[in-house]
C-alpha cells in the first residue's frame, strides 16, 4: 500500500521488522496545533503533511 516497491522494504529493513501508518480518515484543522499538545517537542523524521481536497472546490 506504501507504492514502495517490496524489494526496497526489505533493502531499507536489512532483516529488521517494519512498521508503517496507514492515514484512513485524515482531519482538517483550522489552525495549526503545538507539538506539545500531542506529547511531542520536535517533528518525527517521517512527519509530513497530507493534503486534503476542499470538498467546496469539486
Amino acid at each position: 500500500m506504501s507504492c514502495v516497491p517490496c524489494e526496497d522494504l526489505l533493502k531499507y529493513a536489512k532483516g529488521r521488522r517494519l512498521s508503517g501508518w496507514i492515514v484512513q480518515s485524515p482531519e482538517k484543522f483550522d489552525a495549526p496545533s503545538p507539538l506539545a499538545e500531542f506529547g511531542l517537542d520536535r517533528p518525527p523524521m517521517s512527519w509530513q503533511y497530507v493534503e486534503i481536497p476542499d470538498a467546496a472546490e469539486e
